[in-house]
C-alpha cells in the first residue's frame, strides 16, 4: 500500500498569532484574479504605503499606476502569452514589474543579476523570452525599462486562474536547472497560506529577506498586497547585516520572513536584540531550522513574537506551523510540522510508484 504521511488538516494559525486580520477563503479566492483583490486595497486606502526599499517608497495607488504604465508598454512590444523576463536589481521596482506581467497576461520569468551569464544566457534561451524588464541590456532580447513611461488607466486582462503567471527557475543544485510554471491559481492559494497563517494586515511592515529572483520573494510580495501589509525589501548584498537590523529598527518591522542561516547571523550581532524589539512574527523558510537556531532566536526576539517553519519547494507548499513557546526539539533540527489542510504526503519511489509501507 501507498505510504501516506498524513493528511494536514490543523488550522494554519495553530500556536500563532491571534490578531484581526482579513483573511483570504483559499477555496474560492485563487479562482479570481489576484490583480482585482489588490486594486482593491488601492480603492480603500489609496496612500497607504505598499513598498519599500529604503530608497524609494510606493503607495498603493502609485504601486498599480507604474504597474498600469509598464504593463501597456508589455502588451504593446510583446505577442499575447510570451514570456516577459524580470532581471531587476533588489528594489520597488521588481514588485511593480511582476504586477505588470501579471495585468499583461504574460508569464514573468524571474531573472538574478547577481546569477552567472552562462545561467543567465540557458534561462532565457530556454523560456524563449520575448523581451526582458531590465535596467542594463541584455544580450539576445529586446529590453523594456522598468519605469518613467507613460501613464496608462489600470485595465488588467481577463486571464484564466489555471493560466501561467510566472516561471521560476531552480538552482540545478540536483541536476539541471528546471524552470517551474506557477498559475495564477498557485501563486494566489499560496501567497494566501502566508496571509492566513500569519495574520498579515495593513498595519503590517512585512520585511521579505528572501533572494529577489525566487519563489519565496515573489510569493510575500504578492502576500503583502493581498494583506495591505507594506512591503520592505533590503538589498542585503550592499548593506549587510546591520543594514537588515537597522531597516527592523527604523521603519518599526512587525514581520519578517528569510532563512535560517540569515537569522543565525543576524542575532550574532551586538545590539540585535534591541533592534528588533517590533517584530511580532519570524517566519523561517528555504531550510532546516535548528534547534540552536530557535533557541538564539527565542533569547534575542520579544517573549510575545511568533517563530513560524515554512516548509516547502519551488513547486508547491508541503507543511507549515508555529513553534509553541514550550517546545523543547528533542534532535538536532527542529520539526517542520504537519502539511498544510487539503494537501497530503506520500513516499514514492523515483519511477512516482508508491512505496510499500
Amino acid at each position: 500500500m501507498t505510504m501516506f504521511l498524513g493528511l494536514g488538516t490543523d488550522p494554519l494559525d495553530l500556536d500563532g498569532p491571534t490578531a484581526p486580520y482579513e483573511p483570504i477563503d483559499l477555496s474560492t479566492a485563487p479562482e479570481r484574479l489576484a490583480l482585482d483583490q489588490i486594486a482593491r486595497r488601492a480603492d480603500v486606502d489609496a496612500d497607504a504605503p505598499a513598498v519599500d526599499d529604503g530608497v524609494r517608497r510606493l503607495t498603493r495607488a502609485e504601486l498599480l499606476d507604474d504597474a498600469a504604465a509598464l504593463a501597456a508598454v508589455i502588451t504593446e512590444q510583446t505577442a499575447p502569452g510570451a514570456p516577459v523576463g524580470v532581471r531587476l536589481p533588489d528594489c520597488a521596482s521588481a514588485p511593480v514589474a511582476w504586477l505588470a506581467c501579471l495585468a499583461a497576461g504574460r508569464p514573468a520569468v524571474l531573472l538574478d543579476p547577481a546569477d552567472a551569464a552562462q545561467r543567465t544566457e540557458h534561462i532565457a534561451a530556454s523560456s524563449r523570452l520575448a523581451a526582458v524588464i531590465s535596467d542594463r541590456p541584455f544580450p539576445g532580447c529586446d529590453v523594456i525599462a522598468p519605469d518613467g513611461h507613460r501613464g496608462a488607466p489600470w485595465q488588467p486582462l481577463p486571464i484564466d486562474a489555471g493560466a501561467p503567471a510566472f516561471i521560476v527557475w531552480t538552482s540545478g543544485s540536483t541536476g539541471r536547472p528546471k524552470g517551474i510554471v506557477q498559475s495564477r491559481r498557485s501563486v494566489l492559494f499560496r501567497s494566501g497560506l502566508l496571509v492566513n497563517s500569519g495574520h498579515l494586515a495593513a498595519e503590517d511592515r512585512y520585511l521579505s529577506l528572501n533572494a529577489p529572483a525566487s519563489m519565496g520573494a515573489l510569493l510575500n510580495a504578492v502576500a503583502a498586497f493581498l494583506s495591505g501589509a507594506c512591503l520592505h525589501r533590503v538589498d542585503i548584498a550592499a548593506e549587510g547585516l546591520t543594514g537588515v537590523l537597522d531597516r527592523i529598527e527604523a521603519a518599526s518591522i512587525t514581520a519578517v520572513i528569510g532563512v535560517p542561516a540569515l537569522y543565525r547571523a543576524l542575532c550574532r550581532v551586538d545590539g540585535a536584540t534591541a533592534q528588533m524589539r517590533s517584530l511580532r512574527l519570524v517566519s523561517s523558510n528555504g531550510d532546516a531550522l535548528l534547534t540552536a537556531d530557535l533557541e538564539a532566536l527565542r533569547t534575542a526576539l520579544p517573549a510575545s513574537c511568533h517563530i513560524q517553519m515554512i516548509y516547502g519547494a519551488t513547486e508547491t507548499q508541503a507543511a507549515m506551523r508555529f513553534v509553541p513557546r514550550d517546545e523543547v526539539p528533542s534532535g538536532a533540527q527542529v520539526a517542520a510540522g504537519k502539511p498544510i489542510p487539503g494537501v497530503q504526503w506520500a513516499i514514492l519511489d523515483d519511477d512516482g510508484r508508491p512505496v510499500p509501507a
